[in-house]
């Protein structure tokens, strides 16, 4: 008989006291992990507390590296100094240490995280205090499953018949980048595990019998996503994929990232005009498998649960959504919503450490945080609408600089690349080729972002030009801040492109701030143009490099269009105003001749790249139908220049005169010339022209068009 514990009763099994379960203290297997079949894992530990000093070490060995460069954002206030809050030293950051993760083990309670000022709280931890057990979660929640989900759910899992087709198109964009929030390794082991699922539900069925053998799987599905996912610190990447493989929300996080792969790699690619893969073309495919996740998604809510899984496949469903309906769409901003939702339920904003989770999936959980904050800031600044997630509320840590072989390897590997690090967090050797420090910089021009927001879309700014001089400061501290190998100086033609498309990052910021000068005091300042001019000048020149090298990366498009395309409406709006009025003498030289060229062959990429009738397509090519009547109008000033319209349902370019509105605020005189504004032809010289409310009229939110930071 085993030895009782302290409190006079019988130990419980590792299963059963992580998971809070009645053990029947039956030796050498209890009844419980028998009928859940895990009889390997029922052994009772004699000391089940302690936790190895190696493994204690390890991990705050790895919380002093990462709070080296972290940003509390408890001690930060808009005009802070940015660059010297994210230098602290760790022993000054934060209000003391941090709290554990104390529930047990790595699942999520369904109530989720509960904050200091809530009372449940309180109850709860008295009930652990006195040892009550609770009931697992999910033990009752498949009872009530619908038949009818369950027979949706074999159709859905019909899908993975496609998976050779799945992992070509995943492969070809692991060609283009690594992805920050689940790396290439951890999707190749689950793709490979869910193949092996779905051949064993299959094997032996005939077409009649396949839909019987799916549903049964798909109704384990359902009691599998209701299961807490157990985890352990020396728990390896292997094991954990196949604790999570089975179960809709895992299933629907790699449809969606599929989906939205499909739109990274090449339009071109033999891979998305194959016979016989789903959908019959790649837009039917992007539906059947928009639906797919969808689904799954639907399929976890109505169980009432939360986990990791499902935050993964929520961010992605997101951004599945953006490149499908347009960021504009009520869908992607109803989906940031849930996002968000599920970061805080799940206590992610804390950033908690949980004893339990594996080096890895504490990895995975802080880069977690960091897309959900840096897609809110995107977001919020392409629709002009106050972010969800507060900096002020959240313990923002940057994840650490390494690849995803380091994140995954063995413990010796990984304390190696740890012990690498500098001290400022960042790894001294250039791996800017694996793209390892994205996610850290993303969370830095996050918070900038931000601060922005916060300047641009606040009704009380009494010193919005000291406000706006503080972030730039700290804007180019902090890109000075950066590795060597994420600068960009000019003349280093040989710099990795992640460091131009920082740059450009950082050009943006101050794209917004200048912007936010003129809507706020009605004058444009020469740093807007110049700004504007900058990163289209290094946007055609980097196209035009790769170009010639037979390859334009997916994120420069990205950067092509959500940052370019607002930088070439500054400037073509500025074109239009000086042709209508002449410069006055003394002012800064307007470089016409270079706008103009710059423009054309912006426009003409633009074009090229962006073929697709999808997503932001209509309004991209809105936006470049503005910038070619701008070149029509100064170039042909004697033609009469008509307004090309999108006919909304055939996507096909429909020439209809547009009228400009007369009532004009702060009119701009004609000086004698015929307007070639269409429907304002011989419009006399005391009338004029407002360009400014003839551009807002066609509306274009060229500040605010979204940059993808994450793959």
């Amino acid at each position: 008989m085993a030895a009782l514990r302290k409190n006079g009763q019988l130990p419980s099994c590792e299963p059963c006291r992580t998971s809070k379960l009645r053990c029947d203290h039956s030796a050498p297997i209890c009844q419980r992990c028998i009928a859940r079949q895990r009889p390997d894992q029922c052994v009772y530990h004699p000391c089940p507390l302690t936790k190895p000093q190696q493994n204690r070490q390890r991990k705050e060995q790895v919380r002093t590296k990462r709070k080296s460069t972290a940003a509390d954002s408890n001690e930060t206030e808009p005009g802070t100094d940015l660059y010297e809050w994210a230098s602290k030293a760790p022993s000054t950051r934060g209000f003391g240490p941090k709290q554990s993760h104390k529930e047990g083990d790595g699942s999520f309670s369904p109530s989720g995280f509960l904050g200091p000022t809530s009372q449940l709280r309180d109850f709860m931890e008295q009930f652990r205090h006195h040892g009550s057990q609770s009931g697992s979660l999910g033990e009752n929640t498949t009872d009530a499953v619908d038949p009818r989900d369950v027979e949706l759910g074999a159709q859905i899992l019909s899908l993975l018949e496609h998976i050779p087709f799945y992992t070509e198109v995943l492969e070809l964009r692991f060609k283009l980048f690594d992805g920050i929030l689940f790396g290439p390794q951890l999707v190749r082991e689950t793709v490979r595990r869910l193949n092996i699922l779905y051949r064993d539900a299959i094997r032996g069925s005939n077409a009649n019998s396949r839909q019987a053998r799916l549903s049964e799987w798909s109704r384990t599905l359902f009691q599998n996503t209701a299961a807490a996912i157990e985890t352990h610190p020396e728990m390896t990447v292997s094991e954990y994929i196949s604790s999570i493989a089975s179960r809709w929300d895992m299933i629907g996080f790699i449809f969606a990232l599929v989906g939205r792969s499909s739109y990274q790699i090449s339009r071109n690619a033999a891979v998305l005009e194959r016979d016989g893969m789903p959908g019959k073309h790649k837009h039917g495919f992007r539906k059947i498998i928009m639906a797919a996740s969808d689904m799954c998604l639907q399929f976890t809510h109505k169980l009432g649960v939360i986990s990791d899984p499902l935050a993964w496949a929520t961010i992605q469903h997101n951004s599945f959504l953006s490149h499908m309906h347009g960021s504009t769409d009520y869908r992607s901003w109803q989906s940031l919503g849930e996002i968000v939702s599920l970061v805080f339920a799940l206590g992610l904003h804390q950033d908690r450490v949980d004893e339990r989770a594996p080096f890895f999936l504490s990895e995975i959980r802080c880069r977690t945080m960091i897309s959900a904050y840096c897609i809110d800031k995107e977001l919020s600044t392409f629709l002009g609408r106050p972010p969800r997630i507060c900096r002020r509320y959240c313990n923002l840590q940057p994840p650490l600089d390494l690849g995803w072989e380091d994140l995954i390897a063995d413990a010796p590997v990984r304390d190696a690349a740890v012990q690498r690090l500098g001290p400022d967090g960042w790894d001294p050797q250039d791996y800017a080729g694996n793209e390892c420090s994205r996610p850290r910089v993303a969370l830095l021009a996050s918070i900038l972002r931000e601060m922005i927001l916060e300047v641009s879309l606040s009704y009380d700014i009494d010193d919005l030009q000291d406000m706006v001089k503080k972030i730039r400061i700290e804007s180019n501290q902090l890109r000075l801040g950066l590795p060597a190998y994420l600068q960009w100086p000019p003349e280093n033609k040989t710099t990795h492109l992640s460091a131009a498309s920082w740059h450009l990052e950082f050009l943006y910021q101050d794209l917004l701030l200048s912007q936010t000068v003129a809507k706020r005091t009605g004058q444009t300042p020469d740093s807007l143009i110049d700004t504007s001019r900058e990163i289209l000048a290094l946007l055609l020149d980097i196209v035009s490099r790769q170009a010639r090298a037979g390859n334009v990366n997916y994120l420069i498009c990205c950067d092509l269009c959500h940052i370019g395309l607002p930088a070439a409406g500054v400037l073509s709006k500025e074109l239009l105003r000086q042709h209508a009025q002449p410069q006055v003498p003394g002012s800064t030289p307007f470089p016409r001749s270079e706008v103009i060229q710059h423009l054309s062959v912006f426009s003409a990429q633009l074009e090229t790249f962006f073929p697709d009738r999808e997503g932001e397509y209509d309004t991209l090519m809105k936006g470049l139908q503005f910038i070619r009547f701008v070149l029509d109008t100064v170039l042909s000033p004697s033609t009469t220049s008509t307004l090309p319209q999108l006919d909304k349902e055939s996507g096909d370019d429909v020439h209809i005169p547009q009228r400009v509105p007369l009532p004009l605020p702060l009119p701009l005189q004609s000086h004698g010339a015929q307007s070639s504004v269409p429907g304002t032809q011989g419009v006399d010289d005391a009338q004029g022209l407002d360009f400014g409310a003839f551009w807002e009229d066609f509306e274009f939110d060229w500040e605010g068009d979204r940059r993808v930071l994450f793959g």
